[in-house]
C-alpha cells in the first residue's frame, strides 16, 4: 500500500469516527467505517500523491563509469600539464556534464599549457592521458 493511500484512508477513518462520535456520541464499527472511507480515500490519495509530486524537485542525475572518459575533447584548465605533474583537464560527457580530470600528456616530452583544447585519452592500465589538438 503506498504511503499516500495509506495516509488517506487513515485520514479519512479517523475524520468519519470524529464526525460520527460528535454527533452520534459513539464511534462506528470497524467494518462498515473502513468500507465507507475505502473508495473517498482512493481519489483522496491520487490528488495527495500529485500535491506532494508538484513540491518534490524534478532533478536527475547520470552517473558514468571512469571507462567513457576516454575519447572526449577536453581543455586544460589550470597548469601545465607535463609529465609527472599532471594539469586539471575540463571535459563534458555525452550527458552534457563538466567533468574535471588532472592529466598528463601521453608523450613524455609534452607540455601541454592552460587553454589548450586536447583529447582525453584512457590507457588500458586506466591511467588518463592527454593529447593537444590546436596545435
Amino acid at each position: 500500500m503506498s504511503s499516500s493511500r495509506a495516509i488517506s484512508i487513515s485520514g479519512l477513518g479517523y475524520l468519519t469516527q470524529w464526525l460520527a462520535s460528535s454527533f452520534a456520541g459513539s464511534l462506528l464499527p470497524a467494518l462498515p467505517a473502513a468500507v465507507g472511507v475505502s473508495v473517498p480515500a482512493l481519489f483522496a490519495a491520487r490528488r495527495l500523491a500529485r500535491g506532494i509530486g508538484r513540491l518534490v524537485p524534478r532533478i536527475e542525475t547520470s552517473a558514468i563509469s571512469e571507462r567513457s572518459y576516454g575519447r572526449r575533447a577536453g581543455v586544460v584548465t589550470t597548469g601545465v600539464s607535463r609529465r609527472g605533474y599532471p594539469a586539471e583537464v575540463r571535459f563534458t560527457d555525452g550527458h552534457g556534464t563538466q567533468h574535471y580530470v588532472l592529466a598528463e600528456p601521453l608523450d613524455a616530452g609534452d607540455e601541454i599549457p592552460a587553454g589548450a583544447e586536447v583529447a582525453v585519452i584512457r590507457l588500458r592500465t586506466g591511467e588518463i592521458r592527454i593529447v593537444r589538438t590546436d596545435g
